[in-house]
């Protein structure tokens, strides 16, 4: 043969890496954005407002670590906790303040998998 043959050795991302890193980048930055997106909602009537504060949400650490949620068939989850307020429209008075959970969030494990009753899935 009088041509060489050229060969290519290519490396393959780390898939894995890719999608932890996307999570995290979702926790400190992403969710920032989503819950500001709902500043507050009215009543039906118009009357009551509920102000959420989104930048200053908290996570609050799961109940149950990732071989716990497998072995009691739970989700692997952190809480988000929200600041919010209850404000009458009418007099301009806030009527409760306090902190509501608003979700359960799934959390990723270090091979970017979700434990979702106790059920590794992608």
């Amino acid at each position: 043969m009088n041509q060489k043959h050229k060969l290519f050795i290519t490396t393959l991302h780390d898939f894995v890496e890719i999608q932890v890193n996307s999570f995290c980048w979702f926790l400190s930055h992403g969710l920032t954005d989503e819950l500001s997106n709902f500043s507050s909602i009215l009543d039906f009537s118009g009357n009551i407002e509920y102000v959420f504060f989104g930048q200053e949400y908290k996570l609050v650490k799961p109940i149950y670590n990732e071989l716990s949620a497998k072995r009691y068939n739970t989700n692997y989850v952190a809480q988000i906790i929200m600041p919010i307020e209850i404000r009458n429209k009418i007099s301009n008075r806030i009527m409760k303040h306090g902190c509501l959970q608003i979700a359960n969030l799934p959390l990723m494990t270090n091979s970017a998998t979700f434990i979702i009753n106790g059920c590794e899935r992608i």
